[in-house]
């Protein structure tokens, strides 16, 4: 058998054990309709669609703490919607109360936003609600007069900018669970009863919701698909994927077609079965994946703790491997809702943040990240790499508080429409990883792979550059580049490596074929660096480049290419 073929051989078996394409895919078509295909989500021609984005997070079910907790009552911070809203309404009237909550929504979100999200190369919203921005809690089982006007908006300002968008809602009347997110805290009434009614009451009445929002948005490609329950971890996960499926099935008949999400308990997805085992097609799976924080390993190296989530074991097991497996075995899509791979992470934030998004991409998972926008009173005054919020666009103009038991109805709209004006900064880290390619002529870092297959990375300590490494490179591991070669011929070939051990070799490969093999020198330590040459014949056009590891026990930073 020749290079050639036992290459080709290789990347065969490579593209079998990761249950992945080897850097081919299609772009979605702009606002095609998605469906489920097996595990992926697809466009109209059953293109596999890479969805990346962001959660707007405190714009229709309010956060406080994405305000920096600066707006409070006679009684302290205001902890909840609810406690806003009750305090506005026992204050000014109902009428008043929803004019005040809508000059903020009008204030949170502007074209300015959406513009930043599209510049940042998103292609997804998901878009946490509250129900009361629909039913009429005065009224229940009835449509709010203005009903559909916010998710009305976003979805055509998200349909101008090619986003898609996924319904979430949030927090469904009585609450899914006692956390503050959910719009009341402490009360669990979905599932536990309250307020004189049983918990079928308030099950029910989501249930018409969803057929309501299901009925208003069958046909509207824009709507990638449906979050029927956001964190819903007030029950046991045997009764929630039941619930689950309930809503499903009264959503089903008014719409056939839209994605409809199962959101996972905290105990993972397994209650749930196979969707289709139980007659369901067109379903998705989501989990909220927190390395670093809630207790995962929140008091390790952070960069270590997310590199060891996102690149698994050495023998290609657990963290993201594991669920891979668990989401190939049940041929369903699967959303990452929530992550958060920058705040903690300092210097190293906006490349963690990339590589998060790249791997849950190369398995097919749809992401976003919590959450587009937080602000704060002090302004923000450093980059990224001296610490950043939870948003990836804060605040640079600071703020005070207000006590909406006293101030007036006026002093309070003022304060609602500083949102709509001040100044903003983005996580400068993050837009340039995100908008990062690699390209001849300049270091193309390892670790920025399209696919791969046992490699993982580390914070390297070379005085050339770069905050990353790759490192456990062991023989038949692989990585994959997607690179746009400018014109046919002979380029000087780079390779940045550090090694203790003597025999490595690397090959870098094209379509199945090998294209020329470097042997990899003892440098002397794992972070000993050295940078060796040689050269390579490549045909014009954008393709995958693999670098494949013939013989491992080496760490590669970089790889150039520069034509001759």
């Amino acid at each position: 058998m020749n290079a050639g073929n036992s290459f080709k051989r290789r990347l065969l078996l490579c593209t079998l054990a990761v249950a992945a394409w080897c850097g081919m895919h299609t772009s979605a078509v702009a606002q095609s309709r998605l469906h489920q295909q097996g595990a992926f989500w697809v466009d109209q021609n059953n293109n596999r669609v890479e969805l990346r984005g962001v959660n707007l997070g405190n714009w229709l079910l309010l956060e406080f703490w994405m305000m920096g907790s600066a707006i409070t009552t006679n009684s302290g911070a205001v902890p909840d919607q609810c406690t806003l809203e009750n305090t506005l309404t026992s204050r000014f009237g109902y009428a008043e109360r929803e004019r005040l909550m809508d000059v903020f929504r009008d204030s949170w979100m502007t074209d300015r936003d959406w513009d930043r999200i599209k510049a940042l190369g998103f292609n997804v919203v998901r878009l946490p609600f509250i129900y009361n921005l629909i039913e009429d809690e005065n009224a229940p089982y009835n449509l709010r007069p203005d009903a559909w006007q916010y998710l009305d908006q976003a979805i055509a300002k998200a349909a101008q900018r090619g986003i898609y968008v996924i319904l979430d809602l949030h927090g469904a009347v009585g609450s899914q669970g006692r956390e503050h997110h959910s719009g009341c805290a402490g009360r669990n009434w979905y599932w536990d009863g309250g307020n004189g009614h049983p918990a079928s009451y308030y099950q029910d009445r989501t249930s018409w919701l969803w057929q309501q929002i299901a009925a208003r948005y069958r046909n509207n490609n824009t709507v990638a698909a449906y979050g029927l329950l956001n964190e819903p971890w007030g029950t046991n996960a045997n009764t929630l994927a039941d619930n689950l499926y309930f809503l499903a099935q009264q959503i089903r008949p008014v719409d056939p077609n839209h994605i409809i999400i199962l959101h996972g308990h905290t105990s993972g997805i397994g209650a749930f079965g196979n969707p289709a085992a139980r007659g369901f097609s067109n379903m998705a799976f989501e989990m909220h994946f927190y390395p670093g924080i809630f207790g995962w390993r929140d008091n390790d190296d952070p960069a270590l703790v997310h590199g060891d989530w996102l690149h698994c074991s050495p023998q290609g097991t657990g963290d993201v491997c594991d669920w891979n497996n668990r989401i190939t075995g049940l041929q369903t899509p699967f959303l990452i809702g929530e992550m958060q791979p920058w705040t903690e992470l300092g210097r190293n934030g906006g490349e963690i943040t990339r590589k998060t998004f790249d791997v849950y991409s190369m398995y097919g998972w749809a992401s976003t990240a919590w959450s587009y926008k937080t602000v704060q009173q002090s302004p923000q005054t450093g980059g990224g790499n001296t610490g950043w919020p939870w948003g990836l666009i804060t605040n640079t103009s600071g703020f005070g508080n207000i006590n909406v038991s006293t101030a007036s109805a006026a002093q309070i709209e003022s304060y609602f429409r500083q949102f709509g004006t001040q100044g903003l900064a983005t996580h400068s880290d993050i837009a340039y990883w995100m908008a990062y390619q690699p390209t001849v002529g300049n270091n193309i870092e390892a670790e920025h792979f399209k696919t791969h297959r046992g490699t993982r990375i580390q914070v390297t300590t070379d005085p050339q550059g770069g905050d990353f490494n790759s490192s456990y490179l062991d023989s038949t591991d692989f990585m994959t580049y997607q690179i746009n070669i400018p014109q046919s011929g002979t380029y000087n070939l780079q390779y940045r490596v550090a090694s203790p051990n003597s025999g490595g070799a690397v090959i870098l490969g094209r379509n199945g074929v090998d294209l020329v093999q470097t042997s990899i020198p003892n440098t002397g330590g794992w972070q000993n660096w050295q940078t060796i040459n040689t050269t390579v014949s490549l045909q014009a056009g954008t393709q995958s480049l693999t670098v494949w590891v013939q013989s491992g026990g080496w760490n590669l930073n970089w790889w150039k290419l520069t034509a001759q």
